[in-house]
């Protein structure tokens, strides 16, 4: 009896328990505020003022080294463990593709935080995984290292950021921390932070960390360079808030169906979102790409948008999203211009559950529904569509390779995605998921290799402090 065949006889005692626990959780508290996705954005003020709230190992918080409290010491981490089921990954009927891996994050970071205007920060990582695969196993290394002055004006606050730290950008199409790996994405650089009541500008430069398997050998040297500008305005409620942004961005060895060589790409774009409204939430944004990479001209676009109805009053208050996005790829080989997209930094996971393509000529409807069965357990299901944007380009994983060659078919429909996931807060430090995704391959994939259609699921638990 293999290992899918077990799978799938435990999935009802999976269900039953799963559905007896639906009660229960209305025992426990809302989710815990004090715990950031980025851990250098946690701040003083909040444990200052919400100590009684008493999570565990809430006295690793604000430890004071003076009298006055102005100089205090942090310190958090994480421990994560999942455990992932595949049959037929990369949609291969090899029987090396379906298998089961285990894989955990561990991470401890530090803040030191001196008078009002000054703080360090710094963040170990270790990741273990089944396979050693790029940015999932790594024995330890360096996450974070940066240093933090901030300077109050009479009406503005300027903050400059510098060492190795985290950038987590708008939806995290093309700027991203990475989260569904161990290893999360830093970079080596330095921010400089404006910010008033209505306007936020960022400008940075920074280098990639590339992580590597062995300890404290991750490196910057000869990664994918990075820097630019944004600007983000606080517009009237109704109308909620807009982003302006220059992004500069240079690879050598960059590597396209159509292309390769010295990659200088330059991106302009908007985004206009409301995240908080009573209703209707939508986070919608056009990106403009130009360049240059070897002797090719480059010219590419994407947009996006991700529309959300919410029933607010109604129980389980009911989350009906779709999103949808267009993403050009290459039209013409031999024409000396490059149409094909660069996502540069991209969330792995933003096109459902299975982390097999990137926003590279790609076209897309993406339709979910949530509900939030108590304050600490949501469930969701949800359908994604790929087509491919042009028939001359192939298909790009996330970490930009292209995996599948366009010019073998004129076929677009790569196929359709189902997931299905809840996730349970336990406790203030504890959270517990399940997601599940199945991947029916299209005609394009058909004619262009293995179309076997992919099962995943994926169980985590997770604990922070």
């Amino acid at each position: 009896m293999n290992r899918f065949t077990i799978t799938r006889k435990l999935l009802p005692y999976f269900a039953i328990f799963f559905l007896s626990q639906i009660a229960k959780a209305q025992e426990i508290k809302p989710v815990f505020e004090g715990y950031k996705l980025m851990r250098s954005d946690e701040n003083e003020d909040f444990w200052r003022k919400n100590k009684p709230t008493k999570p565990l190992l809430y006295q690793l918080k604000l430890i004071p080294l003076n009298p006055s409290h102005s100089v205090n010491f942090t310190i958090g981490g994480q421990i994560r463990t999942r455990y992932e089921v595949f049959q037929n990954d990369t949609w291969s009927d090899n029987p090396k593709q379906d298998k089961g891996i285990y894989g955990h994050r561990l991470a401890l970071h530090t803040g030191l935080q001196l008078g009002k205007h000054f703080r360090v920060f710094g963040e170990l990582y270790h990741g273990f995984y089944g396979q050693k695969v790029f940015s999932q196993y790594e024995k330890l290394d360096l996450h974070q290292a940066l240093a933090e002055f901030t300077l109050p004006l009479e009406t503005t606050q300027l903050k400059l950021i510098a060492g190795r730290q985290e950038f987590n950008w708008g939806t995290g199409r093309i700027v991203s921390l990475r989260e569904a790996l161990n290893m999360r994405r830093s970079f080596d650089g330095a921010r400089l932070i404006s910010k008033s009541h209505m306007l936020k500008i960022e400008g940075f430069y920074a280098l990639e960390v590339i992580p590597q398997f062995d300890p404290f050998n991750n490196s910057s040297r000869h990664a994918p360079k990075f820097w630019g500008l944004n600007f983000a305005f606080a517009l009237p409620k109704k109308l909620g808030n807009l982003e302006l942004y220059y992004y500069g961005y240079q690879r050598i060895n960059a590597k396209f169906q159509n292309a390769s060589g010295l990659e200088t790409r330059h991106s302009l774009a908007f985004r206009t979102f409301i995240e908080n409204g009573k209703h209707f939430n939508h986070n919608s944004g056009i990106i403009y790409q130009f360049g240059s990479i070897d002797k090719s001209t480059i010219s590419a676009w994407s947009f996006q948008s991700d529309m959300h109805y919410i029933w607010s009053e109604a129980r389980y208050k009911p989350n009906l999203g779709l999103k949808l996005e267009y993403v050009t790829g290459d039209k013409n080989a031999s024409d000396q211009q490059l149409n094909t997209f660069n996502p540069m930094f991209n969330n792995p996971s933003y096109f459902g559950l299975l982390n097999k393509m990137t926003s590279m000529n790609l076209k897309g409807i993406h339709p979910s529904f949530q509900l939030n069965l108590k304050p600490t357990l949501r469930v969701k299901a949800e359908a994604n569509f790929y087509w491919r944007a042009n028939k001359n380009d192939g298909l790009y994983a996330p970490s930009l390779a292209n995996i599948r060659a366009g010019k073998s078919t004129q076929d677009s429909y790569i196929g359709t995605q189902l997931g299905a996931s809840f996730e349970w807060d336990l406790s203030k430090n504890v959270s517990f998921s399940n997601e599940f995704a199945y991947y029916i391959a299209g005609k394009y994939l058909e004619d262009s290799g293995g179309s076997e259609n992919i099962t995943y699921n994926v169980t985590t638990l997770n604990f922070r402090f």
